[in-house]
Parts: C-alpha cells; structure tokens; sequence
C-alpha cells in the first residue's frame, strides 16, 4: 500500500510539473534539474529519480526611452530673481508644447534639467556638475557670473553653451554661442547718442556717470576700452557708481553722480536697478534734469510695468523691444501657448518670451546635431 501511493504520488506530481512546465514555456525558461531521492523498500536501498523544477525567469528589458537633455541656470532667487520666475515659465510651456504636440525632436523627447543659481558662484559651480552628471547635451547660462565662473568647466566638458549675457568667454572660447551684443556695446552706443545730442560744444564737453548695479557684468560696461573711446570723442566720464546688488535704494549713488556734475546718466543692471533708480530720481528731483539710458538686459515693458509709463518716457533703452502685442509671428506663438497652458493670450512679461526663444536655439542646436549623427552617437562633441 505504501508503495502504491508513493508511485502515485510520484506521477501525479510528474504530471503536475509537466503541466507548469507547458503553461509556463509561453513565458518563461524552465531550467530541470535531476537530484535522487532515496527510497527504502524490503531493505534494499534502491535509487529512483525524482524531478525537481527550477524556473528562471527570462526578463526582457523594453527599450530605454530615449530622451535629449537640455540644461540651463536659472536665478528665481537673489538680485535678478525677478528675472527668473517671469523667464522659466516661458521655456517650462514651450517644452511641454514640443513634447505633447510634436513628440519632442524626431520623436525624442526633450527633458530640462535645472537649477535655481540665485547668482552664487558656489551654487552655480555645483549645479553646473549636476547638469554634467545628468547627461545634458547642450547648456544656457542666463547671468555674466554664470559665464565667468563655469568657463574652464564649460571646456573640460566640451558643453555646447548658448549664453544669455555676452562676455569675454563668447568670444575667447570655441563652445559659447551668444544671443546679445557685448555689454560694452551699450556704453559705447549711448556716448555715440550723446555725442548726436550735445549742443553745448562751444562751452565745454558732455559729462557721463555710470549708476551701476553691483553685480558682475554692469563692470563690463566700464571697462577701459570704454572710457578710451569716451576720450577719443570728448565725452568726460565724470562718476562710476555701484548700488547694492538689490538696489532698494539708490538714492546714495544718483547723488553721487549729480554731484559729480553728470549731464547723462546709464544704468547698468537689471529691471530692479532701473525701476528703483527712476523713481528716486524723481522723488530727487533730478529726473528731467539729465538724460537717462538703460542698458541691456532691462526691459523697457517690464519696468513701465513697475513704475509707470510716465518714468520711462524719453529714456534710452538697450533693450526697448516690447515683443508683447507685437502682431510678429512669434509674439502670436507665445501667446498662443500662453493661452494654451494659462487660459490668456495675455503674456506676462517679455521674459517669457525671452524663455521661449532660448529654448528653441537648444532645440534647434540638438535639431541639427541629429541630422548629421544618430540618436546612439550624439554626444556633446
């Protein structure tokens, strides 16, 4: 008896395992492994085989999806954060955009890695590292600093860099591509104008000062290159002045260059610098006693927005484009895509605008870099 149920045993179990082994080949590998199992009958030891089923399971891997990473400083907080939180959400809805509507670049998805600078050199370092780390393949920097203190990293990783500011490292180095004209640019254009303007000529020169914020670029426009051409041209620099770098008050060093005797006043900063500096000029009473100039990356809309249009009446702007409401094909694109994702066609600021434009030289760069190297191959050289 006992021998019979051991035997049916054994081939009901037998069947049990042919039929996992069947129902499971369909999706997994079977690996039979043969042990012996000893069994004792009228005390003579006899050896019979007993099947013992080992499963493996067979994992397919699906595909890694494949994705482009595109990097970019951000400064939400710090003395241009102001800047920053208008600028991000236009690069936040264009991509969003591209990837929903259009699949991203040839059906490869385009991810953003970021991070907030807050226009410190430590943090920028350290982002800049986690923005190599992650793979990007093309990088933007939004701050001079930004350019400056990333520079022999830029090089050691041969990182495309699309630069908001332009400085030195745009034109020194082979991987910095630049939006903008050079800051000293601006100084140069406005003694250009002041030269146009000066009808005093019989009794003395022009006198300029510079209001600058006290942040890394506005020195850029002072450089001495700068003050040799003031010279060339009979225009007296006559003060350089820096506020704090968040400029709450001014008043200090529009003094400082009233005092100094200045006919024309440049502001060297961002938004905040001017919307402050303009309305302390007028509660100085100095606002309609020289001519102001604004200079790059201060916009013109942004500030009329803060301060009123009657302070930025007949200022120079650097940057006076207002892009918004322009009727120009990409103005339409931003709204259309402000209207999509926010329910206005009412874009916030010309920042966003500025966020979608440079999101799409990153895109077009990995654009072009696919046309001539496969997905596999591309590589930030």
């Amino acid at each position: 008896m006992g021998e019979k149920l051991r035997k049916g045993f054994v081939g009901v179990f037998a069947l049990l395992l042919l039929s996992v082994s069947l129902l499971g080949a369909c999706t997994k590998e079977k690996i039979v492994e043969v042990p012996v199992e000893k069994v004792v009958e009228k005390e003579v030891i006899k050896e019979v085989p007993v099947e013992k089923v080992v499963e493996k399971e067979v994992i397919k891997e699906a595909p890694a999806e494949q994705v482009l990473k595109i990097g970019i400083e951000y400064d939400l907080t710090g003395p241009v954060g102001p800047v920053g939180v208008r600028y991000k959400p236009g690069q936040d809805d264009y991509l969003r955009w591209l990837n929903e509507e259009k699949g991203g670049i040839n059906g490869i998805k385009v991810e953003m890695v970021w991070f907030d600078a807050g226009m410190e050199s430590e943090r920028i370092l350290s982002g800049f590292d986690d923005v190599v780390d992650a793979g990007v393949l093309v990088y933007t920097t939004r701050t001079s600093l930004g350019n400056k203190v990333v520079n022999a990293k830029v090089e050691a990783a041969k990182m495309p860099v699309i630069a908001g500011p332009t400085t030195v490292e745009c034109v020194t180095s082979p991987y910095y591509y630049a939006l903008y004209v050079p800051y000293p640019a601006n100084s140069t254009a406005f003694i250009d104008w002041i030269v146009e303007e000066w009808d005093k000529w019989d009794e003395r020169n022009p006198r300029l000062a510079f209001v600058n914020q006290d942040v890394f670029w506005p020195r850029m426009m002072t450089i001495p290159q700068v003050y040799d051409y003031a010279k060339s041209v009979d225009v007296d620099i006559v003060a350089e002045v820096y506020t704090p770098a968040n400029p709450v008050d001014t008043k200090p060093q529009l003094l400082a260059a009233q005092n100094a005797g200045a006919d024309f006043i440049m502001l060297g900063g961002h938004t905040t610098l001017a919307s402050a500096a303009l309305k302390d000029a007028k509660r100085l009473g100095m606002w309609d006693k020289v001519r102001w100039a604004v200079a790059v990356p201060c916009s013109l809309a942004d500030t009329a927005e803060m301060i009123g249009d009657e302070l930025v009446e007949g200022v120079i702007w650097g940057y006076a484009r207002s892009m918004r409401g322009d009727g120009s094909p990409l103005t339409l694109e931003c709204e259309d895509l402000h209207e999509k994702y926010h329910g206005t066609r009412e874009v916030p600021a010309d920042w966003y605008i500025d966020g979608v434009i440079f999101t799409k030289m990153q895109v077009e760069v990995l654009r072009k870099a696919l046309e001539k190297v496969p997905y596999e191959e591309l590589t930030r050289e």
